[in-house]
């Protein structure tokens, strides 16, 4: 691969997660957010919206909400759904060794299969 090819791949990529933004961004949501789990309640917030976004994006209450997390390979995908008003919301969390963010995510998912 010559070196132009790298520049060009690189700056695609770079396209492709600058448009993955915006479109997160357009619909009040950050490519990567956080799960806060209290004894009550399920919170989803944003991260790192620079105060372009509202910090808090869905709560849920923790003893009714209905908790789906079936397997995708290592990634898990995480229903979480209100079974009385129909609000639901699905978030992708990464469990392989190599994801920065799998102990974090396997730990939300423990203390939701609880």
């Amino acid at each position: 691969m010559s070196r132009y090819d790298e520049d060009q791949l690189i700056q695609e990529a770079q396209g492709i997660l600058g448009d993955e933004k915006a479109y997160a961004e357009s619909k009040g949501v950050t490519i990567q957010m956080i799960v806060a789990i209290t004894e009550d309640h399920i919170h989803v917030l944003n991260r790192d919206t620079e105060d372009r976004l509202t910090d808090h994006v869905a709560r849920f209450d923790r003893s009714t909400c209905k908790v789906e997390v079936p397997k995708f390979g290592l990634s898990r995908q995480l229903t979480l759904t209100d079974p009385g008003s129909g609000a639901s919301l699905e978030l992708t969390g990464g469990v392989s060794p190599l994801a920065v963010t799998a102990k974090g995510d396997k730990t939300v998912l423990k203390l939701l299969a609880a």
